[in-house]
């Protein structure tokens, strides 16, 4: 954080908790020491998450703000992270045991029938065996 983030942030605490401070130039060197090797929007999101507390009314400390810090990168995600490469390929993989069909060319053969497991009894789940005879033993629980 810089010198002006501190400052920013102090402004915006001071006037959301009515603190006013003795030696404001003080105040914004004490929590600078602090605060400087931290990135700034990862405090003013802890910020936010302290703020938004319905149980914590006391004016926060640098400490309190580092606390936060995880759980208020978790509540406020910048953006969401995209799925790994190697997840994205093997979603594609060909499946050999489906009659080389890529999976989702499988799923759409299977399109027509949206119950796929489940069926209210055994004798309707043999029935659409017997119908879709490719589809036997794809799931997890079947033998």
């Amino acid at each position: 954080m810089t010198r002006e983030d501190v400052t920013n942030l102090l402004g915006v605490l001071q006037e959301t908790y009515g603190k006013t401070f003795a030696n404001p130039s003080g105040t914004v060197d004490a929590w600078l020491i602090t605060l400087a090797s931290y990135d700034a929007r990862s405090i003013f999101k802890a910020a936010r998450l302290y703020m938004e507390s319905k149980t914590i009314k006391n004016f926060p400390s640098p400490a309190d703000l580092i606390a936060l810090i995880t759980r208020a990168e978790l509540v406020y995600p910048d953006e969401v992270p995209e799925p790994p490469k190697r997840f994205i390929e093997s979603s594609r993989a060909i499946v050999t045991k489906l009659d080389g069909k890529t999976v989702d060319e499988y799923l759409d053969s299977l399109s027509e029938w949206i119950g796929l497991g489940c069926e209210p009894n055994d004798e309707a789940l043999e029935e659409f065996y017997r119908n879709h005879p490719e589809a036997r033993g794809i799931l997890p629980y079947e033998t």
